[in-house]
């Protein structure tokens, strides 16, 4: 099986996978409604009310959920958004200009190293203020955890670049 038939594939059983996970939680409630009812009941008291939401108590849950109201921050700042999503572009390019292509490079500057390291931690900020800027508390979770990801993962991969440079005396 190639890559792309994985890819077609997948998504239908994500979505039969999360209609069995709604199912479960569903009929999990449901049970915990049933046993609590019955356990009442053992107790000396009468446990009908109990019974009687064993399904329906789940079902008002679950539409309670969703009709809250949606959880946001005041406004967008789409002129942070917009800025910060053009300044990865620019990020970027000023990235690849001090790396070397055969024998040409675009910026040959002796700091080559600290300069791609320190473009990299402003594609840190650009990507959480991409996050912060559209008024959505999804694309902020994301720019959080993106920015974790790049302490955890591209934090000592920097290291790992200067440490030779280092040692080379350059």
């Amino acid at each position: 099986m190639g890559g792309a038939e994985m890819v077609a594939v997948s998504p239908g059983w994500a979505i039969v996978g999360a209609a069995i996970l709604g199912v479960m939680v569903f009929l999990s409630a449901a049970l915990n409604s049933v046993l609590t009812a019955r356990a009442e009941r053992t107790n000396g008291s009468d446990g009908s009310a109990y019974l009687r939401g064993a399904v329906a108590g789940p079902m008002e849950e679950s539409a309670r959920l969703l009709r809250q109201r949606r959880r946001s921050t005041v406004s967008a700042d789409s002129l942070l958004w917009r800025s910060s999503g053009a300044g990865l572009l620019v990020v970027a390019l000023l990235m690849v200009a001090v790396v070397p292509l055969g024998r040409w490079t675009i910026a040959p500057l002796d700091v080559g190293v600290v300069w791609f390291n320190a473009m990299d931690v402003v594609v840190w900020a650009l990507v959480w203020l991409v996050g912060w800027g559209p008024n959505s508390a999804h694309s902020l979770v994301g720019g959080y955890r993106f920015l974790a990801h790049g302490l955890g993962y591209e934090l000592p991969l920097m290291f790992a670049l200067v440490a030779p440079v280092i040692a080379a005396g350059v």
